[in-house]
C-alpha cells in the first residue's frame, strides 16, 4: 500500500504549536499549556486587535445565533472526536516518498499535544456555552 500526503493549507494557527518537540514535552503537563489551548489567536479582530478564541467566544457568548450554532454542533463534534483521535494517532511519523526520500510528518508528542489542545478547547470553550 502506498501512502500519499494530500496538500494541507493552514495559516499555522489552528493548534499554535510553533515550538519544538522538546518545548512541547516541557510544557504539555503544565497549566501554561491549558492556557495556550484556550488562548489560541483567531483570524478575527475587534477594534484592530486580534482576538483569542477565548475573547472571540466571550464577545459572542450572548448572541443567540452563535450559541445555537455551538449547541447544534456539539453533539456532532462529540460523536466525531473518536474518529479524529484515531486519524491523528494513525498518522505516520514519517514516510518515504517516490524518490526514496524520508519525509517527517509528525512526532508522537505533537500528536499528544494536538489531541490535548483539541480536548481542552472543546471542554473549556465550547461545552460551557451549551449548558
Amino acid at each position: 500500500m502506498q501512502l500519499f500526503l494530500p496538500p494541507i493549507y493552514s495559516n499555522g494557527n489552528c493548534f499554535e504549536l510553533r515550538m519544538s518537540d522538546e518545548q512541547i514535552r516541557e510544557i504539555i503537563t503544565k497549566s501554561e499549556f491549558t492556557d495556550l489551548s484556550i488562548g489560541i489567536m483567531t483570524a478575527y479582530t475587534s477594534n484592530g486587535k486580534a482576538l483569542s478564541a477565548e475573547e472571540f467566544i466571550e464577545k459572542f457568548s450572548k448572541d443567540k445565533c452563535f450559541i445555537s450554532a455551538i449547541e447544534n454542533n456539539i453533539p456532532l463534534m462529540n460523536e466525531k472526536m473518536q474518529e479524529i483521535t484515531k486519524l491523528i494517532m494513525e498518522t505516520p511519523e514519517k514516510i518515504i516518498n517516490s524518490n526514496s526520500v524520508e519525509i517527517f510528518i509528525i512526532s508522537d508528542i505533537r500528536k499528544e499535544a494536538i489531541l490535548k489542545q483539541m480536548k481542552n478547547s472543546f471542554e473549556m470553550l465550547l461545552m460551557p456555552l451549551a449548558q
